[in-house]
């Protein structure tokens, strides 16, 4: 079964798609052509991007999230890193909230429960030794990993 990391939205500052090299530009098309905008939110103009890193816990090997990139269940089992990538340094004054959304619950065939918040932090800074966003207070909610039903399509 495959799962796509659906939607993390960095605020106040800024909304940020995960992905790893990718513009601000690219971020946008890419929310538009999977239907994030205007499906759970109503527009987009990102100004920096988020790297989100999780640790496949099978191989131990680290997973980038990017758009259209399919992850397994096991590759998101366990709450990711997260990077603010920018040459505006200004943003890195924060703090920031993170929401990890799924458009698709519990499958695409059949989202009656969407959105589902898999996890939603409001005090998220940036670290300025590596740009590492950490969260500076307890979650509203707790990292939960996905667990699509058996049959579901991939997820935005």
């Amino acid at each position: 079964m495959h799962w796509l990391t659906s939607l993390l939205i960095l605020l106040p500052c800024c909304y940020a798609l995960p992905q790893r090299n990718h513009s601000p530009k690219y971020v946008r098309r890419a929310f538009t052509k999977f239907h994030i905008v205007p499906d759970v939110i109503p527009s987009f103009n990102p100004v920096a991007t988020l790297d989100v890193i999780f640790k496949d816990q099978s191989t131990g090997k680290h997973v980038h999230v990017a758009p259209g990139k399919n992850l397994t269940v096991k590759q998101t089992e366990t709450i990711p890193q997260f990077l603010l990538k920018t040459e505006n340094t200004s943003l890195f004054d924060g703090p920031f909230v993170i929401a990890l959304v799924d458009p698709d619950a519990p499958k695409p065939q059949d989202p009656k429960n969407s959105p589902f918040r898999h996890m939603l932090g409001g005090d998220f800074r940036v670290k300025q030794d590596d740009g590492k966003l950490v969260n500076g207070s307890v979650a509203l909610t707790e990292f939960a990993p996905p667990s699509p039903p058996d049959g579901s399509d991939p997820h935005r």
